[in-house]
């Protein structure tokens, strides 16, 4: 069976919606007709509802295909850790900065203070999403120190 793509999901959405608002077009007769036209309807909306997100779908894919679209590893608000003078120490995702199309900045509250630090780091180098990873990394850290 072949694929449909997402533009043929769209145009296919479309048709339904307005083959099932054209059977909604009649003088309802009785509480049947009145049922059959109130699903019709609702079938059209519905499907309306759909091709619209299937549009944006089609906008975010698009966007992303030409490199517009930034994929953030985190929120704003999540916990990070980072390694500082040989500790595990906990972060808040304050914010966001997008200073060039290779770099993305998260700036920092350290938990333990009042400090807002700019700090740029790659998730799973300097920054981490999870205590365990920090704490992996520093004794890779350790480990790397005591064999030189």
């Amino acid at each position: 069976m072949e694929r449909l793509t997402l533009e043929e999901a769209i145009v296919h959405a479309k048709e339904v919606a307005e083959k099932n608002y054209r059977g909604a077009d009649f003088e309802s007769i009785d509480s049947i007709d009145d049922d059959i036209k109130a699903n019709c309807i609702k079938c059209a909306e519905e499907h309306m509802q759909l091709a619209e997100w299937l549009e944006e779908l089609k906008s975010y894919k698009e966007a992303e295909e030409q490199g517009l679209l930034v994929r953030l590893p985190c929120k704003v608000g999540d916990d990070l850790y980072c390694i500082v003078n040989g500790e595990v120490k906990k972060l808040k995702v304050h914010s966001f900065g997008v200073p060039d199309f290779e770099i993305t900045d998260i700036e920092f509250k350290y938990v333990d203070g009042f400090k807002i630090a700019r700090f740029v780091g790659e998730v799973g180098k300097t920054v981490f999403l999870t205590r365990e990873e920090a704490e992996k990394k520093l004794e890779e850290m350790k480990n790397d120190g005591s064999k030189k």
